[in-house]
């Protein structure tokens, strides 16, 4: 790629962050298009660069996706934006990819310097990988411990359970697959399947039409935050199984198809925690 550096930062704002970065020694990824095809093209670049190391990118979610699961071990990834993002976990499995607290407005030279510095230290790697933010970087980064989802994660364990030991449920085996293949899980009382129940597990109360939907609305935003994105719709798999347990009637089971096919989408983003 571009002069063969390790240090890149894509900007599709063109505005302070791409300053900055240039200024502390980064180099900017060119690209030929225009927003919002800039953003794909710009994660493309990086992609097939062999060389970086480390990587600062105000980027929308299609570029961002693309290059969270595509990144390599040894790099780094760091997301912007005009807003900042809320605390939330590291978002890859591969090497190390986290959300700026500081709106792009608000980033001074010295945080580039900072930044810059994260690949040679493996000691900083280490310690935000687990999650541990050192002193210097804390008006950077902040880490959330995603209770909601892990919440969601364990109750719909408890639904499948019901569902691998049911022979009236056709695709029992599926359920009993997703669990991991145990023969026999311990299974909750059938009522647990009711939206109704999962919803009051979640603190979610349903006396009052109004207040319910404010309720779940925070909840939505909350587990939106936890994931590290803006909607849960970028989520299409996770916003379709929370969808599941909080609309419809509340003294009906969930569907068994929709549950089945994606709950691997929220086991895969908690058990890379």
């Amino acid at each position: 790629m571009q002069n063969g550096s390790a240090l890149y930062v894509f900007d599709h704002d063109r505005g302070d962050l791409e300053a900055l970065a240039v200024a502390a020694g980064f180099t900017r990824i060119l690209t030929t298009k225009e927003r919002p095809e800039c953003d794909a093209e710009a994660a493309n670049i990086l992609l097939a660069d062999r060389e970086w190391k480390i990587a600062l990118v105000h980027i929308d979610d299609r570029g961002w996706e693309s290059l969270r699961r595509k990144m390599r071990k040894d790099t780094v990834l760091i997301r912007f934006s005009t807003q900042g993002f809320p605390p939330s976990i590291p978002d890859s499995t591969s090497g190390l990819c986290i959300r700026c607290l500081k709106k792009t407005s608000s980033l001074i030279a010295s945080d580039l310097v900072l930044l810059k510095d994260i690949p040679s230290n493996h000691r900083t790697i280490e310690s935000l990988q687990k999650r541990l933010v050192p002193d210097q970087f804390s008006t950077l980064v902040s880490f959330e411990e995603p209770h909601r989802l892990r919440a969601l994660h364990i109750l719909l364990q408890g639904v499948l359970a019901i569902w691998a030991v049911d022979p009236e449920i056709c695709k029992n085996a599926t359920a009993r697959n997703l669990l991991g293949g145990v023969s026999t899980p311990v299974v909750p009382d059938r009522n647990f399947c009711r939206r109704g129940y999962l919803r009051k597990c979640l603190g979610l109360e349903e006396s009052d039409s109004d207040s319910y939907r404010k309720q779940a609305g925070e909840l939505c935003v909350t587990i939106a935050q936890e994931l590290g994105i803006e909607e849960l719709s970028d989520r299409p798999k996770i916003h379709q199984l929370i969808s599941q347990v909080l609309e419809g009637p509340a003294n009906e089971c969930l569907d068994v198809d929709v549950v089945l096919e994606s709950f691997p989408a929220i086991r895969e983003f908690v058990e890379r925690l």
